[in-house]
């Protein structure tokens, strides 16, 4: 999903107070599906660079309050398993600007992964778009490029995690997709700078539905 968290006693405080704000005021329900050749976050596989199942749910108010579930299979240091996000926040535009600003809790049912959470900040302008994530012994800052050009869309990332102990990782990663029939179907690549790293591939077939 490549989002970001907090703690869940704290995103459940978050979501019990959204819920009471929202009122009769128009809302959104919408789910996603997809299934991935590789599921690749921050430039690391997550399933082993094999395929994994993904699917989410989202719930989106006018005033610009979101919350939303996401999980996907994993695989890791040969212990499969399933990462559940949980996340909300508020997202607004102002002209051709919007921002971005929530929590995120990442749980996994294998050891081998490890749970966090974050809070995380964004703003867009037109195709730039940029994020800087708080962690728990770390911080996470990406800046994306997404257009448009000839039906395709295009996707360029660069993020660099700075961890407390000095060992930075940048990541990096390019992506093209296009819709085709009733899906939306991405290929790309990406890597880091970490010794040892691989350069992983993926293509992925993915569906929204309004609810």
């Amino acid at each position: 999903m490549g989002l970001s968290n907090k703690r869940p006693a704290l995103l459940a405080l978050t979501a019990g107070s959204m819920m009471l704000s929202i009122g009769t005021a128009q809302a959104e329900l919408t789910a996603n599906a997809a299934i991935t050749s590789n599921y690749i976050f921050h430039g690391v596989t997550q399933s082993d660079s094999g395929p994994a199942l993904q699917g989410g749910l989202d719930y989106g108010h006018d005033s610009g309050l979101y919350l939303g579930t996401w999980a996907s299979t994993v695989d890791k240091g040969d212990e499969t398993g399933l990462e559940v996000d949980f996340y909300g926040g508020v997202s607004r535009d102002i002209g051709d600007f919007s921002y971005n600003v929530g929590v995120v809790t990442y749980q996994f049912t294998n050891s081998a992964h490890g749970s966090a959470e974050e809070v995380y900040f964004g703003g867009s302008f037109n195709m730039l778009h940029a994020t800087y994530v708080f962690g728990d012994g770390y911080d996470y800052a990406e800046l994306v490029v997404d257009t448009q050009f000839s039906g395709y869309s295009l996707n360029v990332r660069l993020g660099n995690t700075m961890n407390d102990d000095a060992s930075d990782v940048v990541d990096y990663g390019i992506s093209v997709g296009r819709e085709l029939e009733m899906f939306d179907v991405r290929a790309g690549v990406a890597s880091t700078n970490a010794d040892n790293s691989d350069t992983e591939f993926f293509i992925s077939l993915s569906k929204g539905f309004d609810l």
